[in-house]
């Protein structure tokens, strides 16, 4: 995984393999892998104790 100009909150757990770019991952959120195409990069803004998969 790769993490560039981007803001991650205590005991948050990334775990997506993919690059995370311009973004903001709140306390306590969960972002996995999931299916699809890979883009270059994934901008997120993402609140406290949130899932995503990407």
């Amino acid at each position: 995984m790769e993490i560039e100009n981007s803001i991650v909150m205590n005991g948050s757990r990334l775990e997506s393999g993919k690059r995370i770019v311009d973004s903001l991952i709140g306390s306590y959120s969960t972002i996995l892998n999931g299916d699809g195409a890979m883009p270059k990069g994934h901008k997120l803004i993402i609140g406290e104790r949130s899932f995503a998969q990407i």
